[in-house]
This record gives structure tokens, sequence and C-alpha cells, in this order.
């Protein structure tokens, strides 16, 4: 779905409706699927409180739908929720990145929110912070990446390996 609210999803231009979304769920549901894992972004452009908690509601009513319509199974329903990076030659181009902190926010009001049978996965907001400084740079990132490397970043895109203090 991308954004939790019919509004966000408006902004940047998903033509789906919430109506949609759950008769595309509760098909998959009664075809015998257990599993809808939903993608969303945070960090979107015009992004609010409501459009978070958006997600979180829609990724209920989904495990709720799948209670009903999976007849005995235990369906399950994964929220991921990547972060919003501004990419060159898009219409979001020149919109400035959410802020690490605030991302932060995001994450944590999901997760208070999530209850069973939703699973909540989510972007570590230090690498997607370095992903925006990478989608806009030029070649002279060249010489932060080979510096970086020369002090020890590898596999950084593996939470157990990333160390921002490098990159800094």
């Amino acid at each position: 779905p991308e954004a939790g609210t019919q509004r966000l999803r408006n902004v940047v231009n998903k033509n789906l409706n919430e109506e949609q979304i759950l008769n595309a769920c509760r098909l998959a549901f009664e075809a015998g699927w257990d599993l809808i894992k939903l993608y969303f972004m945070i960090g979107l452009p015009t992004e609010t409180d409501a459009d978070v908690d958006g997600l979180v509601d829609l990724a209920h009513e989904i495990h709720s739908l799948g209670r009903r319509a999976a007849k005995g199974r235990r369906p399950e329903v994964t929220l991921s929720a990547s972060s919003f990076v501004p990419k060159a030659v898009t219409p979001f181009q020149w919109v400035g990145q959410d802020r690490v902190e605030n991302l932060h926010r995001k994450q944590d009001r999901i997760a208070s929110r999530v209850r069973r049978g939703v699973r909540f996965k989510h972007h570590e907001c230090e690498t997607t912070f370095l992903e925006g400084v990478f989608s806009r740079g030029d070649r002279r990132l060249g010489a932060v990446i080979e510096r970086a490397f020369r002090l020890g970043a590898r596999f950084d895109g593996w939470a157990e390996h990333f160390n921002l203090d490098i990159w800094q």
C-alpha cells in the first residue's frame, strides 16, 4: 500500500484505495494464503501521525479479515516500514528527507501500537540517512566511500556490521 491513509496514497500517486487493498487480501486468504506482507514508507512528504497510525490500523484490519476468511488457519500480517529517501529524477527529488530522530519516533509509534498477529519490520534509520546522502551525491562521494572502506566499513547493509561513526 506504501501509505496508511488514502490521503497519503493520493499524495504519492498510488492508485489503490482501501477497498481494493482489503479485497485483494481477502481473496488471498480465501485462496489459502496465510501470510500477507505489507510494504509501507514512513517519512513521506506531508506525512502526519494520523498517516503513521493509519498503516497500523490497516494492518490490523487485514489481520482481522484474515481471521474471518482463513477458516481455522492462523493468518499472519507483516507490516514492513521503510523510510522514504528522495531520489533524483522523481517527483519528490527536491523534498527534504525526514530527520533520523523523527524516523525513530515514527518507528517507536508503530511498534507501540502493533498487536498480536501483526509483525513489524523496519530498516535502520541511520542506513536510510546514508542512502539519502548517496542518492543525491555526485562523484565526489567516491572519496568518502573509499575513506569509509579504508576505515573498516564492510557489509554495511547488514545492521550487525554497520558503524555510523566510520561514515561520519
